[in-house]
């Protein structure tokens, strides 16, 4: 008969984990591209709008995109009655820590706080942020308002009464 081939060696496990690392790193890459481009429009409802900003949260420039893409004047409506303090939390963190690294698009941000001061479900969603909760954004909010321009102080202000922290 035939010579057997001889077998082929066994990958080494560190060989087998360095494979599974770069795949894993092009899968997500691959992953973080889809969120990227997907995440440009307003959402339609409070559905939607979890779902988007669940996936956006998850890398920084998808944040950015979502929040830069936000309409301050259809959060009530977009978000009535399914506003939630995990959700009210992430997204106050995320605003604001945008209105320090970018005080240029500040108005929009303000803008953005304001619109989720009036979603109806706001009052019972600010209830349910822990105290360590609001703390941290009160200190957020601190900072964001330093890097503000003063222009916009006020509103910023408005918004913080409304925002119980």
């Amino acid at each position: 008969g035939q010579p057997a081939e001889p077998a082929k060696p066994k990958p080494t496990k560190a060989q087998g984990l360095e494979f599974a690392e770069t795949a894993a790193r092009r899968l997500e890459a691959k992953h973080l591209e889809k969120i990227r481009a997907a995440v440009v429009t307003m959402p339609r409802s409070g559905v939607e709008f979890e779902r988007a900003w669940k996936t956006a949260s998850a890398d920084k420039a998808a944040t950015h995109a979502f929040l830069a893409n936000l309409e301050a004047a259809a959060l009530p409506r977009v978000l009535k009655d399914s506003l939630s303090g995990p959700v009210l939390h992430s997204l106050l963190a995320a605003v604001l820590a945008q209105l320090q690294e970018e005080p240029g698009a500040g108005a929009h941000h303000v803008a953005t706080l304001e619109g989720l001061a009036e979603v109806p479900r706001f009052n019972m969603a600010v209830m349910f942020l822990t105290t360590k909760q609001k703390a941290e954004l009160k200190a957020l909010w601190a900072a964001a308002s330093a890097a503000l321009d003063s222009a916009l102080q006020p509103r910023l202000q408005a918004a913080l009464s409304k925002y119980k922290l």
